[in-house]
């Protein structure tokens, strides 16, 4: 998340999400998730992401991950950084090779494979 000269956030988890996935993917997408219900105040209620985690960059930096749920909107045919990209079937998750040239951890093979699930996008 990234912040203003005064400390507010320029954009929500949400928004950070979808703007990784467009720039790293080239897709649009659309965050499907739910929010809790706020009954009254100022709080600006943020959708729940699937899971949360921290894991180390290096010795002095962790990374604070939130891993959301998301279905494809539409494809942007330019400027996106990374162009390596591809769709797993449940069962390829579930039998990725650990000695595969590309690492997939385990966590992102576990949260697909849910997100496949949950969305009913496996076919």
């Amino acid at each position: 998340m990234t912040y203003d000269e005064d400390g507010r956030f320029l954009e929500s988890p949400e928004e950070a999400a979808i703007r990784e996935v467009r720039e790293e993917t080239g897709f649009d997408v659309e965050i499907c998730g739910d929010i809790c219900s706020c009954y009254g105040g100022d709080h600006e209620m943020l959708l729940n992401p699937e899971s949360m985690h921290i894991h180390p960059i290096d010795g002095e930096h962790d990374h604070f991950g939130f891993d959301f749920f998301c279905r494809v909107k539409g494809r942007k045919t330019e400027g996106c950084e990374e162009e390596k990209y591809r769709w797993f079937t449940e069962e390829e998750l579930e039998n990725y090779p650990s000695d595969a040239p590309t690492r997939l951890p385990k966590h992102i093979r576990v949260m697909a494979a849910k997100a496949i699930q949950k969305l009913g996008c496996g076919t």
